[in-house]
């Protein structure tokens, strides 16, 4: 089921046309290709060498290559607690030259890339994140499983023996929210990442869903049906008073923040069909956002620089789009000419190029500018509801 709209689906009984995605629409963003590089190692330690490599080979932004006629070289030493790479061109002139140091051979190889982007194309990175999304433990049983961004680190981080869905990050990258679904209940549910423990912070009778911080860190939007409407509430996420933000007999659902955290985007039925709404966090009148592709729209997210990707209904198939609202109007960034990548339920990576999607049960990263994708780790195991998270320090 796609993303985040699963749960009030499942609840509900709404919506439930769109239960599988199709393909996604991609944004080349003016680039038919990845500048070259080659890895030419480092000295000093070859755990840390191989995983540059690794690195190297899957954050995305290069094309690496065996020989040294290419745009960018890399090498460099290694003592075992740090590494300093070397970045020159094909003729040996250097560009840059950055250190990383960590805690394991891993963490400082995803230092060290992430400063190499850093340098070379000014984003922050991608390498120091990591990944939630469910996993079928059994019949009738779904856990919650982190790994890092490429598929490493794998650890199912919740025994609830039930139903543990939809898991979406905190702003800071150490918690997780998520729908924690019991027989004749729903909770949401706060999981930390660094002690283990857990604490519900919804659990309101009905409903409780959609669960997403703000980027303050400080507020959460719901979807609840305290008086058997499905609308959007917010709240502050140690407690207190709620806020109720849409009222009508419409269904409410997949609730995400603006970067400033000003805005609401969301999905509703209202107009007969689902299409994506924003209302101001401090309430007031919802309004659709008009310009976007598609019949039907659900599952929105927005990234740190200002785009929303949703899936798309496009003659039979769901297709995930973008749209830059940076203009203040939506603008997209897809047409019918795009490459195209199979996925359901996008979730932007901290690049705000790269996305994680779900796929038949199995998890994909997709590049939004050039269509290629590559599986985030293989396995039987069925898995689902990706979510990425910042980057972490």
């Amino acid at each position: 089921m796609i993303r985040r709209f699963f749960l009030t689906v499942l609840l509900c009984g709404v919506f439930s046309s769109f239960a599988h995605a199709g393909m996604i629409v991609i944004d080349k963003q003016a680039r038919s290709a990845n500048p070259t590089l080659h890895f030419a190692g480092v000295n000093g330690s070859p755990e840390i060498n191989q995983q540059l490599r690794n690195c190297f080979l899957l954050c995305g932004w290069f094309d690496v290559v065996r020989g040294r006629n290419c745009d960018y070289v890399v090498s460099g030493t290694a003592d075992g607690s740090r590494v300093t790479l070397r970045i020159t061109n094909s003729a040996g002139r250097e560009i840059a030259t950055v250190t990383a140091a960590g805690k394991d051979a891993g963490d400082i190889a995803r230092m060290g890339v992430d400063k190499v982007l850093q340098k070379l194309f000014n984003i922050p990175g991608i390498c120091r994140s990591r990944i939630a999304f469910t996993v079928e433990i059994g019949r009738g049983r779904k856990e919650i499983a982190i790994c890092n961004f490429d598929g490493s680190g794998l650890k199912i981080v919740t025994k609830n023996r039930t139903v543990s869905m939809e898991p979406v990050w905190t702003p800071d990258g150490k918690t997780l929210v998520y729908s924690y679904i019991g027989r004749s209940f729903s909770n949401l549910v706060q999981y930390d990442t660094v002690s283990g423990l857990s604490r519900r912070i919804s659990k309101y009778s009905g409903i409780n869903a959609g669960g997403a911080v703000s980027p303050d860190g400080k507020k959460v939007v719901m979807v609840l049906n305290l008086d058997n409407q499905v609308d959007l509430y917010v709240r502050n996420l140690e407690g207190g008073k709620l806020r109720r933000l849409t009222r009508d007999k419409a269904v409410e659902a997949s609730p995400c923040w603006s970067p400033d955290g000003k805005q609401i985007c969301f999905v509703s039925d209202r107009s007969g069909r689902p299409h994506l709404y924003l209302v101001n966090q401090s309430g007031g009148k919802s309004e659709r956002i008009a310009g976007l592709a598609g019949s039907e729209k659900v599952t929105p997210d927005w990234s740190g620089d200002n785009k929303i990707t949703y899936s798309a209904k496009l003659g039979r198939q769901y297709l995930v789009a973008v749209a830059d609202m940076s203009s203040g109007s939506a603008k997209m960034l897809t047409s019918s000419s795009t490459m195209t990548a199979q996925g359901e339920g996008p979730s932007w990576a901290p690049d705000n190029r790269h996305a994680v999607v779900e796929d038949e049960g199995r998890i994909y990263i997709v590049d939004t500018w050039l269509g290629k994708r590559r599986a985030l780790f293989r396995g039987k195991t069925r898995a689902g509801q990706p979510d990425w998270s910042v980057l972490l320090p």
